[in-house]
This record gives C-alpha cells, structure tokens and sequence, in this order.
C-alpha cells in the first residue's frame, strides 16, 4: 500500500480512516491469501508531522507502516526516501496499490512503477473526474502524461458514480468496484434525547468546503414555511475566510437563530451528535464515497443526500434516505418531504444499522478486494 498518510493522520478524515481500515481487515485475512502486507506513507498530518519514528518500521494496529518524512506541505506531501524505498521494494510484491491521486506520492510512485513486474492498483479517491479536470495544469497533465500513465493500472473505485466518472475521463478502463471501509461504533440500543416533536434537528458533518455547497442549503432553508421549525448544526472545520462568509450569508438570510456552529467533531463524539439529530444533510456537488453518509446511518440517523455523492445509488436502492438534484427547488422540496414523513424516519431509524454493518465492515469487504486483488494478478 502506497498512500500519502496513514493513521494517525485522522485530519485527512475518510479516506485516512478508509485506508486502514482497509490494510487491517486484509491483514486478519493474510493467513490463508496473504503473505506480506506492507504501507509506505508519508509523516503528514495536515499543517504539521505526525510524531512517529521515520528510521524503522512499525506495526499499527497489526500493519507494518514505514513512514517517511515529506520535505513538501499539503497537499504535495513529497518525499524523495519513500519514492526511493519504493523503487528498491517494487520487485517484492505481486499487488501494489496506490491510494490518491494528483500529489507527489501518487504521481512519482506510477511513474517509478512503469516498468514493475507488479501489478498496480490505483485508488483514484474521487480525483479522476470532469470537476478534478477543471484545473487547466491537471488538463494538461492529465492529456499528455497521466492517462497513459494510469493506463498501466486497475481503477479501484468505490461508488458506482466514481467508476462512471473515470469512464468520462479516461474511456475504456481495467477496474472494480469495492466500497469503503467504514469505522462504525457496536451496534446496541441506542437512547434519542433532545429531540422534540414540533422541531425537527438538521445536521451538516463533513470538512466545510465550497464543494459541499452549503450555501444551497442555507438559501434553501430560508425559503421553509416559517411553519417549519428547524435547527441546523454544522459540524467541521475548514478556511476561516470561507467560514466567515458564510456566517455573513446566514445573517443576510436571517438565520442565525436556526444554525448551530458545532466546529470540529472528534471521533468519540462523532456519533452522539449525528444520534441526537432527526436527518443528515450533504449537498455536495461532488463526492465519490462521503464515509460520513454511512457514519450516520450506522446509528440510524437518516440521510437526505445530492445526487452526486457517490453512495446516492445505494441509498436510494437500499431506501435509507432522499435524494435531490442540485438545485433550490429539488432540495427544498425534497427536505419537505423527508420532515414531513416521519414513520419512514423512524423505519430508517429501526432498520439502517444492522444494514450497514453487514456492508461496510467485517470480512466479507476485506475478501471481496482480495477476490479483486487475485483475479488481476491472474492476468
């Protein structure tokens, strides 16, 4: 496994979490399909280094890590010593898997990687997409250096939305489908407080980006019924430039008795909060997984999600919340619905979390990309 960061690099949120999640399930499998699971990472953690030894290896959690220094920041996370381990080691292995893409990890690594007898997975993490493509650098990189690049490879994607935006990007492509880790609390008997009939708790709980569009979602709300009581929390952290505006649209809007400014949610209290809300919302306008979605139907919290984040298909097949396009109508309408149909809130409440942990944990995940991993060593 080959990743810009690694646990505990929990600022980097699901997809950090996702990884080893990932390389721990395959580990408890390795007695009979794997004889060797190995990460070379990078001592990121945002602004600053995580605090672990970059001499040796060291086992986490089970999981033999190397990190390595970076000499570059965020999000370019470059270190010459893992790319050089990298080329020393590359021989080793049948499957090496690249977690990211569009950093100087990932990058490096594939080219490094060109001519290996290994077989090479890549796990794109949403960066293989017409919004990723804005970028006119990433255009040019991507027209003339990385598509042939990534041909070399097997797209690992991890939402059926993901596997059709790489189709866009790249045309015809080896790759798979396999679903994120997710870390999800024991299941048990969960006990709602602070919950009210006639007031209905809204909750926002992911990095507080332009990309999760909460703006449609605050113009949105102000054009509820003033029947309709509502409060919103928004839970994360982001720019405080952007947080600032967007404090200044919420007064514009008139709205500053309805909105909760939680800040960061650390992971013990992550799921108290999601529990003590009636409805998630996250109108991304792009998201290839949202481990966040699943985090909060793993205590029953109902969903009400864009159509573009990635897990929206399995959501709506699996009728654990409400869908919308990215428009104020179609949320507002939506919501409507979502609020005013409470037994199928509370259906949702009953049955999502035995759902979920039969999905996204256990060892039926891990064999599935062991499955993957030996078909593609197979050819």
């Amino acid at each position: 496994m080959v990743t810009p960061s690694y646990k505990p690099a929990f600022v980097y949120g699901g997809p950090t979490m996702s990884v080893s999640m990932l390389c721990e399930h395959l580990k408890n499998e390795a007695s009979d399909n794997i004889s060797e699971i190995k990460v070379y990472t990078t001592t990121a953690n945002g602004a600053e280094e995580l605090p672990v030894s970059s001499s040796t290896e060291q086992s986490i959690d089970g999981v033999s890590v190397r990190y390595f220094k970076r000499i570059t920041g965020d999000h370019s996370h470059f270190s010459p010593k893992l790319l050089w381990y990298v080329v020393k080691s590359r021989n080793k292995f049948d499957i090496i898997h690249i977690h990211s893409w569009w950093n100087l990890v990932a990058i490096p690594v594939l080219i490094l990687l060109f001519f290996t007898k290994a077989k090479i997975v890549l796990s794109p993490r949403g960066m293989l997409s017409s919004y990723t493509l804005k970028s006119r650098s990433k255009r040019f990189f991507h027209s003339f250096i990385g598509r042939f690049l990534i041909k070399r490879t097997h797209i690992h994607c991890t939402s059926e939305k993901e596997f059709k935006e790489c189709k866009e990007v790249l045309g015809k492509f080896n790759g798979f489908i396999a679903f994120n880790f997710v870390k999800i609390p024991p299941l048990k008997n969960y006990k709602i407080s602070n919950k009210t009939d006639n007031e209905i708790s809204l909750i926002f709980l992911s990095r507080i980006h332009p990309v999760k569009k909460l703006e449609l979602l605050l113009t949105t709300l102000s054009e509820l019924p003033e029947s309709i009581l509502f409060k919103l929390t928004i839970a994360g952290d982001g720019d405080i430039i952007y947080i600032n505006n967007l404090k200044k649209l919420i007064n514009h809007l008139g709205l500053d008795n309805r909105i909760i400014w939680h800040g960061f949610v650390s992971d013990s209290e992550k799921f108290e909060v999601l529990l003590n809300s009636d409805l998630f919302i996250l109108p991304s306008q792009t998201e290839n997984f949202a481990n966040s979605v699943i985090e909060s139907l793993s205590v029953g919290t109902p969903v009400l999600i864009s159509d573009q984040v990635g897990i929206a298909e399995y959501i709506s097949l699996k009728k654990l919340g409400w869908i919308f396009e990215l428009t104020v109508e179609s949320l507002k309408n939506t919501l409507l619905t979502a609020i005013a149909n409470k037994e199928e809130r509370k259906r949702i409440y009953r049955e999502a979390p035995d759902q979920i942990r039969k999905t996204f944990t256990g060892s039926h995940l891990a064999r599935q990309y062991l499955e993957e991993y030996k078909k593609i060593c197979s050819i």
